[in-house]
C-alpha cells in the first residue's frame, strides 16, 4: 500500500517553500548533492533536503552555521539564526517577534509574487 501526500496536508509553510522551489526549478530536489539553499530575502535563507537520507547544509553564512538536515525536511535561518526545521507535516519554528511562522511565510508569498510577476 502506498500513501499519497496531497497539498492539503502540507503545512503552508512547506507547501510555500515547494513552490518557490518549483519556481526556481530546483527540483527534483535530490539532484543536488546535498541542500537545495535559498536565500528568500534579507532576512529569511533555507536549505531543503530531497533526500532519503540525512545531508548538511552550509547556512547562509557559508559554513559558519552548518547544520544536518534531516530527510524531506527544509532548515530555515532568520538574520543568520537557525530558525527551525520544518517538514510536510510538522515542524517547530522560532516564535519571536520578528522571527515567526507568520513572518516566515508573508516572506514566502512576496517571494513567490515576485517571481511570478517577473514571468509575466
Amino acid at each position: 500500500m502506498t500513501s499519497e501526500i496531497r497539498a492539503a496536508d502540507l503545512t503552508l509553510a512547506f507547501s510555500l517553500l515547494i513552490d518557490l522551489g518549483m519556481k526556481h526549478k530546483a527540483g527534483p530536489l535530490n539532484k543536488h548533492e546535498n541542500c537545495w539553499e535559498h536565500r528568500i530575502d534579507d532576512q529569511w535563507f533555507v536549505a531543503m533536503n530531497g533526500h532519503p537520507e540525512h545531508r548538511m547544509a552550509k547556512g547562509p553564512d557559508g559554513g559558519m552555521s552548518d547544520v544536518t538536515v534531516p530527510p524531506y525536511q527544509a532548515a530555515i535561518w532568520f538574520n543568520g539564526w537557525l530558525a527551525g526545521l520544518i517538514g510536510p507535516f510538522d515542524g517547530i519554528l522560532a516564535a519571536g517577534e520578528a522571527a515567526n511562522e507568520d513572518a516566515f511565510i508573508d516572506a514566502l508569498k512576496k517571494s513567490v509574487a515576485l517571481l511570478e510577476e517577473a514571468a509575466k
